[in-house]
Parts: C-alpha cells; structure tokens; sequence
C-alpha cells in the first residue's frame, strides 16, 4: 500500500513488526542461502530493512548492507508480472530518494553463488544502474557511488569524534551479537561498527564499557570488545 495519510501511517507502524516478523520466517532458499554467505563472508547485513515514509510505498526489501549502502532484492519468477514491476519501480525509487543503492539478484543466479565477493556484488550494481540511465554510464555509475561514499564517511569520522563522550581508540576492535540474525560480527574498530550498523559511537561505547550484561530476550545487539566477553555477555543476556 502507498501510504496517503497519518490514518495510513497509524496502521503502517501498528502493523509494522508482525509483518516484518512473517517475512523473517517466511523466505526461499534463495533467501536462505544468500544469509549464510553473507554470514560465512563476515558482512553485517539487515533483512527485511523496512520503509513506510509518507507518500513512499509500506515496503521490505530481503537484506541491507548498511555499511554499502547497498539494498539487496532477491527476485523469483513472480517479479516477472506486470503489477510487480510496478511495486518493484516503486521501491527502487525509495532507493533512489534515499541515495542509496539496490541490487537485484535472481533466484538462479544467488544459488550458483558459492561465495559473496563485496565488490563483484558492487561492480553489479553499477552495471545494472548504468544500464537504466539514458545518460552516464557505468563508469559514471561508479564513480558517483565512490565519491559520495569517501565524503560520507570523513564527514561521519569528524562528526563522531566531535560528539564521542570519550577517547576514539581507532585501533580497537569491536564484536557484535545480532540476536534476530544469530551470529557474531567482528568490526575493526568503532568506526566501522557505527557505519554498519547504524548505531551511535556512544551507544556502543556504553554497551562495550558496562560491567554487567541483564538477562532480557528482548535485547538484539551485544557488544563487547572481544569475542571471548561477547560470548559470555550473550549468555548473560539471553540465558
């Protein structure tokens, strides 16, 4: 549904987790294959990455990397209809809004796959982008992504540095526990963290620092800044 109007919005976030949740546990084998390359390759993705903007289209798109800014859709035959070309036109021009990038992956292609290489996925996308302009091409294509991408992120190192509530340790690593994912994700440093997965320097900071982890099924990220600490900070957690 195109969300119109505050009625629609009301009922979009009421409803916004059920169904997020449905498609969770309601994927292919596309699906399922792509998150465990993903998982195998050490990438940080989302899935299901949701949007419900005014005037937008109340839609998921099957994973996000967020550190790529890369959306990721993962299309069978059913895309292949009229009314789903036009949901799809639809997302893509979320994408667009949002300068951000999607690409779209087949059934077959995902399954032939025996491992996720970031930049052939990027190369990819690049390629498919530059097919859909009538002007600049895929040289173009890339170009743009490489440079909006290195201003974004030296403007985010500066602006984290300005708003840290403590001293930067770029040589730190950090280690997450994704609870809606199940897996372990190792970062090089806070930087790295923050950019994947969108949360604040200070946050993570908070979680890596506090001293002792509550029981709660309802939390999703553990952090910490070994693996070893992780481990027993999920246990801590969801025990």
């Amino acid at each position: 549904m195109i969300v119109k109007n505050k009625k629609d919005m009301k009922f979009v976030k009421k409803n916004f987790n059920q169904v997020q949740h449905k498609l969770l546990n309601k994927v292919s084998e596309a699906e399922t294959y792509f998150e465990s390359l993903l998982i195998n390759s050490g990438l940080y993705f989302r899935r299901e990455k949701g949007n419900y903007r005014t005037k937008t289209r109340w839609s998921y798109f099957d994973f996000y990397l967020p550190y790529y800014h890369l959306y990721i859709e993962i299309d069978g035959s059913n895309h292949n209809t009229d009314s789903q070309k036009i949901i799809d036109e639809q997302k893509e021009k979320i994408i667009r809004n949002k300068q951000r990038r999607l690409l779209r992956l087949t059934n077959e292609y995902v399954l032939s796959m025996s491992e996720i290489n970031i930049d052939e996925l990027l190369e990819l996308q690049f390629k498919q982008s530059a097919s859909k302009r009538k002007r600049g091409g895929y040289i173009n294509s890339r170009n743009r992504y490489y440079k909006l991408m290195n201003a974004q992120r030296n403007m985010g190192i500066k602006d984290m540095n300005e708003d840290a509530d403590f001293v930067i340790d770029e040589n730190q690593e950090i280690w997450l526990y994704d609870n809606h994912i199940g897996n372990y994700f190792r970062f090089k440093n806070i930087y790295e963290a923050k950019f994947s997965t969108e949360i604040s320097v200070n946050k993570i900071h908070e979680m890596c620092e506090t001293k002792e982890y509550k029981k709660s099924s309802l939390r999703r990220f553990v952090f910490a800044y070994t693996k070893e600490d992780c481990e027993l900070r999920v246990l801590q957690t969801y025990s």
